[in-house]
C-alpha cells in the first residue's frame, strides 16, 4: 500500500514552525537533515509538531488484533517514526522498524527499535521530507530481537509509505 505525505511548502512550513515555538517557547531544532537519523523525536522536539499520516492494523495469523502500528510524521523535523500501541500481553516485545526507502533492508537511514511490554511505544526517527518514501513495520515478538517469521506472533506486514 502506499500513502502519499503531504508537506507544506518549505519557506511557508519555517515561518510556521518559528512562530508556533516562539509562541510555545519551545527550544528551537538543533539538528537538521540527517542529523535526525536514529534520534528520539520527544527530545529533539520534532514530537511537537506530528501528526498521524497512516494507521495499521497490527494482527496474528489468524487476523486476530494485537493492536495498532501508526506511522508519524512531524512538519517542522520532516521526519518520520513508528507509534505502536499492543493489546497483548507484556511478556510480549514490540518491534518497531524504519527506514528511507522503499527496498526490503536497512539501509543508511533506518532503525530497529524494540521495547517490552504492552500499551504504546514509539521508535526512532528518519528523515524523509516532502515525497521521500518510507518503510515501516511492527513486529510483536516472544523474545527481543526475534526475526520473522520466528517468534514472531503479530505484525503490520511491511508497509511502504511515499
Amino acid at each position: 500500500m502506499n500513502i502519499k505525505k503531504m508537506t507544506l511548502g518549505g519557506g511557508l512550513a519555517a515561518a510556521v514552525l518559528a512562530g508556533s515555538l516562539l509562541m510555545s517557547g519551545g527550544a528551537a531544532y538543533a539538528l537538521s537533515g540527517t542529523g535526525y537519523d536514529n534520534t528520539d523525536p520527544s527530545t529533539t522536539g520534532c514530537a511537537a509538531t506530528a501528526t498521524t499520516i497512516a494507521s495499521f492494523p497490527i494482527t496474528t495469523p489468524s487476523g486476530t488484533s494485537a493492536g495498532t502500528m501508526n506511522v508519524r510524521y512531524s512538519s517542522g523535523c520532516q521526519t518520520n517514526w513508528v507509534q505502536s500501541t499492543s493489546t497483548l500481553s507484556s511478556a510480549y516485545y514490540v518491534q518497531k522498524v524504519i527506514y528511507r526507502g522503499a527496498q526490503g533492508s536497512l539501509p543508511v537511514g533506518g532503525n530497529n527499535t524494540t521495547d517490552a511490554g504492552s500499551g504504546t511505544s514509539y521508535g526512532n526517527q528518519v528523515y524523509a521530507p516532502g515525497a521521500t518514501c518510507i518503510s515501516v513495520r511492527t513486529d510483536i515478538t516472544v523474545a527481543a530481537n526475534s526475526v520473522a517469521p520466528n517468534g514472531v506472533v503479530a505484525t503490520t506486514g511491511n508497509k511502504v509509505i511515499c
